[in-house]
């Protein structure tokens, strides 16, 4: 039952999603086909459940034939990728992708592969080959589910945690998958999305990189400097009270452990 209802979230929720964000689609396409060369959207081979290859879905966030410059990393770089398996600044990352993953909108194409059935809403991230390394003789049991676009790992901490760490998030996830987990997932990670380290922080660096990207038509705008003065103060106000009071309450009642 619960394998069926889940399902079913997925297909609906998957299919409303994507005719919701439709018009931001359309406003990523053009703004990545502005911001720097190569294609829109970007596939990356992934292990799913059972061990299936499959193919998720981004928004390019990085420059073109990114992968062939692993190779130029320094040392240090070289390190934190065989760690992470990603770097905390990276270089490779443009304007537009620095946007798209700060508000984690660069993972909505894997609506398509919710809808196909190769994902759901709430799973283990799917992992690359060599990573799987890391779960040792717990592979099977990672891969005994369809890996999600958010889950246990994702909502609590991502880049904040080792990877062992890691691992440990998702098997927790993995051996006590309900829906009631899937929900209070789901729950954390809208918050996380629209905090201060999501969606509401990079609006005001949204609006100055698309002033930077579309500067030839911005004088068709009128007032827009002054606006963008007003909105930059009413910001600083509203993120020191999220600072010192809304934020530090959204912790405390979220927690970033597992329970």
């Amino acid at each position: 039952m619960y394998q069926f209802i889940k399902r079913t979230f997925d297909i609906v929720l998957s299919l409303f999603g994507i005719i919701v964000c439709l018009p931001i689609f359309i406003f990523i396409f053009i703004w990545i086909k502005i911001d720097s060369k190569g294609p829109v959207f970007f596939k990356h081979r992934r292990v799913g459940q059972k061990g299936k290859i499959l193919y998720i879905y981004k928004f390019r966030t990085m420059v073109k034939d990114a992968e062939t410059m692993v190779s130029n990393f320094t040392e240090a770089q070289k390190k934190e990728w065989e760690e992470n398996y990603k770097l905390k600044n990276d270089p490779r990352i443009t304007k537009a992708g620095k946007f798209l993953r700060k508000t984690s909108l660069d993972e909505l194409p894997q609506l398509f592969n919710i809808l196909k059935g190769e994902m759901s809403f709430v799973g283990p991230r799917p992992v690359v080959s060599d990573e799987l390394s890391w779960y040792q003789n717990n592979k099977d049991r990672l891969l005994s589910v369809k890996p999600g676009l958010t889950g246990w790992w994702a909502a609590n901490g991502r880049s904040e945690v080792s990877y062992p760490e890691r691992c440990d998030y998702e098997l927790y996830y993995v051996d006590n998958a309900s829906l009631l987990l899937d929900l209070k997932i789901l729950f954390k990670t809208a918050t996380i999305v629209f905090s201060r380290k999501g969606a509401i922080l990079a609006f005001l660096y949204f609006s100055y990189q698309i002033k930077g990207t579309f500067a030839s038509n911005w004088t068709k705008v009128p007032h827009f400097g002054v606006d963008l003065l007003r909105l930059n103060m009413k910001w600083m106000l509203l993120m020191k009270v999220e600072d010192q009071i809304l934020y530090p309450l959204c912790r405390l009642k979220i927690g970033h452990r597992m329970p």
